[in-house]
């Protein structure tokens, strides 16, 4: 737990990580610039790519991502 309070809690985060993305502008993010901030849980972005390719969603299907952090997941989904 102290890992993602300590990955999470700080002070200046949304800064921090706007000067890590290069050519960052809030208003036009990526779901993949964000990736490196977003997958904080075991096997971080290639957990969340075997869960789709699982699930293989279909364009009209709805998906609830409860208990999702900051939503890196759900966003992954939403931009495939």
């Amino acid at each position: 737990m102290s890992s993602v309070t300590t990955h999470y809690g700080s002070d200046g985060i949304v800064e921090r990580m706007l000067a890590a993305i290069p050519d960052a502008k809030p208003d036009s993010l990526s779901a993949a610039q964000l990736y490196p901030f977003d997958q904080l849980h075991g096997r971080e972005l290639i957990a969340t790519q075997d869960h789709a390719a699982r699930l293989a969603p279909s364009p009209t299907d709805r998906i609830l991502d409860i208990g999702s952090g900051i939503g890196g997941p759900a966003r992954f989904l939403a931009a495939a």
